[in-house]
């Protein structure tokens, strides 16, 4: 996986109430253990964390539903190469859609 980290000043993900401590635990995981465009893979996060795997996908989803989290299969010729991880500080209602670019070997990939 490649791990994408979209910050800003306001950080909203750390005050937003609908949030859960496990959600908020694995934000803080990914935006502060983590550098921006690197490589990461399940084992190393969850390496972070005593809880299950199953707490962790938990936590992803509810990101992923409040807007501070998604994910994107890369295809080559309908095989998945890999996956993009991309957090970012503010839900998309508060934030402007940004299209970031990584480079994945030779190529350079548009989110």
């Amino acid at each position: 996986m490649i791990l994408v980290i979209h910050t800003s000043e306001k950080k909203l993900w750390q005050h937003d109430t609908s949030l859960s401590l496990q959600a908020k635990g694995l934000m803080l995981v990914l935006t502060t253990c983590f550098e921006n465009n690197s490589e990461i893979n399940e084992e190393n996060l969850l390496s972070h964390f005593t809880n299950s795997r199953d707490a962790m996908h938990t936590a992803r989803e509810m990101l992923r539903l409040h807007d501070y989290f998604r994910y994107t299969r890369v295809r080559v010729k309908g095989r998945v190469i890999t996956t993009i991880w991309e957090v970012f500080d503010e839900p998309s209602s508060e934030r402007l859609e940004v299209q970031p670019a990584i480079i994945i070997g030779q190529s350079t990939l548009k989110l």
